[in-house]
């Protein structure tokens, strides 16, 4: 194989092959145009090759590659780790714009999973953040970007909503989360490149509002008095999480949307 047929694939198959081309050859699609007749090692090529199937079988990139760019950082992920997104920089945005002002601020991250939220808070505000993720494969990804981005994280193996974690928790000025948003009947509609991601994470209940409730309702003690609490939200569901968090005693809501001009995070105050 040469570059010239690298050429013929990207040409041939989906554009994100161009993406895992570059990145499996270690060579830009310039490169692969300037110097066709250059070869491609056997070992790249038979890795090339593997990773074509798996995206025929719409895998995902992000898992096929095994990293992601969140706000300008990458991160190690895999299968049982949720895809870091574009959506979720509104709910970042918004949880920097209230943290960043505070001085020694302390949050929690809910359901953290490769922890891009707790990761870009800390860098970024100072604020020092506590990653509670249940799936002991997600977690192993969690500790690695920790680490990796020398963040001032601690992660927290558990439930989010059990009542032990939440009392090894300290007072918070801020509780994030992007939680299970997807609904029962969304969830029998999911297309298959999201069938890959892991189900605890994505499913939110019959009506997708399961875990807004209940972190709305299990963490408004460990909230200090004008701390907030900030949402990702699924599309169309941001009235119906403004509602619970109003009912629930939060004031001053705020909301965020995201680079499709969805309603994409919620925030209120206590």
């Amino acid at each position: 194989m040469q570059y010239n047929d690298v050429v013929s694939l990207i040409r041939k198959e989906e554009s994100v092959f161009k993406i895992i081309a570059e990145e499996t050859l270690g060579a830009t699609y310039q490169q692969f145009l300037l110097y066709p007749q250059k070869e491609v090692s056997k070992e790249k090529q038979s890795l090339l090759i593997k990773r074509l199937e798996m995206l025929k079988k719409q895998v995902p990139v992000q898992y096929i590659l095994g990293k992601w760019e969140f706000e300008g950082r990458e991160y190690k992920i895999g299968q049982g780790v949720l895809i870091p997104r574009e959506d979720t920089e509104a709910v970042v945005s918004l949880a920097k714009e209230i943290l960043s002002p505070k001085k020694n601020a302390v949050f929690a991250d809910l359901g953290s999973g490769s922890g891009c939220i707790a990761v870009t808070l800390n860098l970024e505000t100072g604020a020092k953040g506590y990653s509670v993720e249940r799936s002991k494969d997600a977690f192993e990804y969690l500790k690695e970007n920790i680490k990796a981005h020398k963040a001032d994280v601690t992660a927290v193996n558990a439930d989010m909503l059990a009542k032990e974690t939440i009392e090894a928790l300290p007072q918070l000025d801020m509780v994030v989360s992007n939680p299970p948003y997807i609904s029962k009947e969304e969830m029998d509609e999911l297309d298959l490149s999201l069938s890959y991601e892991p189900k605890e994470a994505l499913f939110g209940g019959d009506d997708g509002l399961y875990f807004y409730r209940e972190i709305t309702r299990l963490y408004y003690p460990k909230i200090k008095k004008g701390g907030a609490i900030a949402f990702e939200v699924g599309f169309r569901q941001a009235d119906a999480v403004s509602d619970i968090l109003k009912k629930a005693g939060f004031h001053s809501l705020k909301e965020k949307k995201d680079i499709n001009g969805v309603r994409r995070a919620v925030c209120a105050f206590k």
